[in-house]
């Protein structure tokens, strides 16, 4: 990969480009599929109430209840994850970039070689590479056990933003399926 200068930048931003459209994707794919099970899931539940208790029926759509969240969330929880990946590799290429258009330092020969099975050279993935790791320990059980801490203490402003539109989307899918399992067992 022997570029000068003003080629680096050009692949800089359609780079930046690619994954900016697919963090937005990826983004719209969560909130999509959240906003899609929240009326589905309560419509279900609603048609599960109008089956006569005695029967088995209640038991089953209980249960189905239970799976589906977890598959939901399942899949949420990847698109969120993707969202976050693309948003670290956007913010260091936009590092990269304002390094190669101030010129300071001057990139050396080793630097520009490609990183084998990544496609970057070494000088993007060292702009990367601590953004992902970062977003690693966010998106880890301690960072969401911290975030709901420090929701708890009110102290929403010091919880990431990526992390709070994730546990509202989580939040809303659990308790809207409480509900759903409260109206199969309880017809309004």
């Amino acid at each position: 990969m022997n570029m000068n200068i003003g080629e680096y930048c050009t692949w800089l931003r359609g780079e930046i480009d690619n994954y900016q459209t697919y963090h937005h994707h990826k983004e719209t794919m969560a909130w999509t599929a959240t906003a899609f099970y929240l009326p589905s899931v309560i419509g279900l539940a609603y048609a599960a109430s109008l089956i006569p208790n005695h029967s088995i029926a209640p038991i089953i759509f209980t249960l189905l209840l239970i799976l589906l969240p977890l598959l939901v969330i399942g899949f949420v929880s990847m698109q969120f994850k993707m969202r976050a990946i693309a948003a670290d590799y956007t913010n260091g290429l936009r590092r990269v970039l304002s390094r190669l258009c101030s010129g300071n330092p001057p990139l050396s020969s080793s630097e520009v070689e490609v990183v084998p099975d990544d496609g970057f050279p070494y000088f993007v993935r060292c702009e990367i590479q601590p953004l992902l790791d970062n977003t690693k320990k966010l998106r880890s059980w301690a960072g969401y056990f911290n975030a709901i801490k420090l929701f708890v203490q009110f102290k929403w402003g010091d919880i990431d933003n990526r992390i709070r539109t994730e546990l509202t989307s989580y939040a809303s899918i659990i308790i809207v399926s409480l509900i759903a399992i409260a109206i199969v067992w309880k017809p309004l």
